[in-house]
């Protein structure tokens, strides 16, 4: 499905992917990054590693290539979205991977500054172990937004006729 979107999108600007993934620390990013460079570059979509602590050279030419993915830590592409080297208005899939962790780990407005908001023209997908509180007042809609995330949640349900289901039912979807 991500390979028919990508298909879809404007490939022609350099700076500007059309995927990021964030991740909480730059070891678990290198390791996404490794398989992205397998399966997601081989498909014929480049993929940029952007963390932090690394050299930032390498990582600029890599999103100046045209990158397509960006798998991130936080306040790396906080830093590179303030700069206008990464704009994220052809973002049309984000994901948070360890979204509990990375929470925890202070990033919250760092990733709410850089992602496109639920209800916007990205599909956002939230990787979690645990679901805290503090995970889901952060997936909750501004007033602005038109959807929530739980709403997404009971709609699939009902297209699945399952009704009532309980919140840890939610793994499912």
């Amino acid at each position: 499905p991500y390979t028919t979107l990508f298909r879809s999108a404007d490939l022609s600007t350099p700076g500007r992917p059309n995927a990021i993934v964030f991740l909480p620390t730059r070891e678990l990013a290198a390791q996404v990054h490794e398989h992205a460079e397998r399966h997601v570059a081989a498909a014929g979509f480049p993929c940029a590693l952007v963390v932090g602590g690394a050299d930032e050279k390498s990582q600029l030419a890599a999103v100046r290539a045209n990158a397509r993915c960006v798998i991130v830590t936080p306040g790396r592409i906080k830093e590179f979205v303030d700069r206008g080297v990464i704009k994220t208005d052809g973002v049309i899939a984000q994901v948070l991977d360890e979204a509990d962790r990375l929470l925890d780990g202070g990033f919250e407005r760092d990733v709410e500054s850089v992602m496109t908001p639920p209800g916007g023209a990205a599909r956002t997908m939230c990787l979690s172990a645990t679901m805290p509180q503090s995970l889901s007042r952060f997936l909750q809609p501004a007033p602005s937004r038109p959807r929530s995330h739980r709403h997404v949640r009971e709609r699939r349900r009902e297209r699945r006729g399952i009704r009532g289901a309980s919140r840890g039912d939610d793994a499912a979807d």
